[in-house]
């Protein structure tokens, strides 16, 4: 219909007046109103505001007593052990496909393939050790702990926590946080050595 408005009507001023007006209509159509937008937004920052409060109340917890140090090696198992598989091959196919493009383009636009391993380093070191590490810890292991504190919700053991005087934010997030931090670090510089070396190996076979 704005599409025949645009052909059909020649004066500048009617045409915007109906393109607006058909607008309009089809967000009425939508049923967005300003209740329905203002209800989603502060829905939205409701739960902003619970993350941030969330964190918060973990960082401030973490220095305060009982530490629950077999939890958090336990959870470090859960996120760092288990992950190095899929880390390794991720970032191993990445390290390839990294340097055979750097080879591939510097080739032919600088015709020096000497610059491969100093942009395949600032690539891997810099960026594709950090980023695709957090993004695949976030993905796998915080799907499994958001599915794992969601059940215990359903099945009301946070709410028997609370009665018997234990902080769940404490006992459930504090050690999760620490563990999914610590595993952070040590599986990015797993991920981008073995990413460094899977290069390394194309380098050697290849140029």
């Amino acid at each position: 219909m704005t599409d025949w408005v645009k052909a059909r009507v020649k004066n500048a001023y009617l045409r915007a007046i109906l393109i607006a007006l058909l607008d309009i209509l089809y967000i009425a159509h939508l049923g967005l109103t300003f209740e329905s937008i203002g209800r989603n937004l502060l829905r939205f920052l409701e739960m902003v505001g619970g993350i941030v409060w969330l964190h918060i109340q973990s960082l401030v917890l973490l220095f305060f007593p009982p530490y629950r140090i077999r939890e958090m090696i336990k959870q470090m198992v859960i996120a760092g052990w288990q992950s190095i598989p899929l880390i390794t091959i991720v970032l191993g196919f990445l390290g390839l496909i990294t340097v055979l493009e750097l080879d591939f383009q510097l080739s032919r636009v600088v015709g020096n393939t000497n610059y491969v391993p100093g942009f395949a380093g600032i690539l891997i070191f810099r960026e594709f050790g950090a980023t695709v590490v957090a993004c695949m810890l976030a993905s796998r292991v915080g799907a499994g702990w958001a599915a794992e504190i969601g059940n215990m919700k359903i099945t009301e053991q946070i709410d028997a926590m609370e009665l018997a005087s234990v902080n769940p934010v404490h006992y459930l997030v504090v050690p999760r946080m620490v563990a999914s931090v610590m595993m952070l670090i040590s599986l990015s510089v797993i991920g981008a050595s073995f990413c460094f070396f899977a290069g390394w190996v194309v380098s050697r076979a290849d140029f």
